[in-house]
């Protein structure tokens, strides 16, 4: 057993086309001790398009082993910007969990927002 402390490391590659599209690869692992030694890690495969910018669209999978478990998890995102001043974000994931000790697969997760840079008066 570790006497103590915990790392994070990341490691990533990313390749940007002319079309505009992109492919990322990263790895994640990391250690933490609580109660017991866990050794997390993670993979992920992004494909997107324009994400060097502000809009932008992104599909991922990743899967990895985190805090004995494993999981498969597929995202989905997309940032638009409606007119100089209102903006949408919508992301989804879908993150499956092995063993589901505590009954929540399949869990699906999905955010919307919006910003505005100046007070819209309707």
């Amino acid at each position: 057993m570790t006497t103590g402390g915990s790392w994070y490391v990341t490691e990533s590659l990313e390749a940007y086309f002319q079309n505009h599209s992109s492919l990322a690869y990263a790895y994640n692992n990391e250690y933490k001790l609580y109660e017991k030694d866990f050794y997390n890690h993670q993979h992920k495969i992004q494909l997107g398009y324009n994400t060097a910018q502000w809009s932008h669209a992104s599909a991922s999978y990743s899967f990895g082993h985190n805090f004995d478990e494993d999981f498969r998890r597929f995202s989905l995102g997309i940032r638009v910007k409606l007119s100089e001043n209102l903006g949408v974000d919508y992301s989804g994931d879908f993150i499956r969990f092995t063993p589901d000790d505590r009954g929540r697969c399949p869990f699906f997760e999905a955010n919307l927002s919006s910003y505005a840079d100046k007070v819209i008066y309707l």
